[in-house]
């Protein structure tokens, strides 16, 4: 008898577990969704690039889950490498595609704006006001590049930083040279810094 409410109490304690973890996951989801309604409502300063999110139609994705009904891409550079969103919070490449750190959603936050979110990680591409390259686990203003074309390639710059795009101080493109360090690019027609989205599975 007193085995039977051992492995009861303890039955119920793992349920109450679970149900906790699935509460704050779910609470989670939720604070993000609030905070991309207001944060790509805010114009910043004027500027007018960042519109305002339908929050409920965007789909946070979790780490090592498939996204529902969503295209999932490698960025291939046109220096042959692919980015790679990796767990430990670094950027990195390969040329190995079939990497799961590979596959990526992009998300639309406004006209011209995007969110990329490595689909094995859950991790958010962003770039610092250093112009550095990282990642994040929650939504902020780094996150925020726009998505460009030239000659047919894609190009991914802050929306944020420099605060003053000028002659001498241009915008900052995400980059990958030939030795396949990710960095920023000022210059949106190397090929460093033109991406093509390939689709994956």
């Amino acid at each position: 008898m007193e085995v039977y409410a051992s492995v009861l109490i303890a039955s119920t304690a793992i349920l109450i577990f679970l149900s906790e973890c699935r509460h704050v996951q779910s609470a989670a989801i939720h604070r993000q969704r609030s905070l991309l309604s207001i944060l790509f409502a805010d114009t910043r300063a004027g500027s007018g690039d960042y519109e305002e999110a339908n929050a409920d139609t965007m789909e946070l994705i979790l780490p090592g889950r498939s996204p529902r009904n969503r295209p999932v891409y490698a960025l291939y550079s046109r220096t042959r490498w692919n980015l790679q969103i990796m767990a430990d919070g670094s950027v990195s490449a390969t040329e190995d595609r079939n990497s799961p750190y590979t596959r990526v959603v992009i998300s639309t936050t406004g006209v011209g704006n995007v969110y990329i979110q490595g689909v094995e990680t859950g991790r958010f591409l962003a770039m610092s006001e250093e112009g550095e390259i990282y990642t994040t686990v929650l939504l902020d203003y780094d996150n925020v590049f726009r998505d460009g074309q030239e000659d047919n390639y894609r190009h991914f710059s802050s929306a944020t930083y420099p605060k003053e795009v000028t002659s001498r101080h241009k915008s900052w493109y995400l980059a990958i040279d030939k030795q396949g360090r990710v960095k920023r690019s000022e210059n949106k027609c190397n090929r460093s810094s033109q991406f093509i989205a390939i689709g994956v599975f």
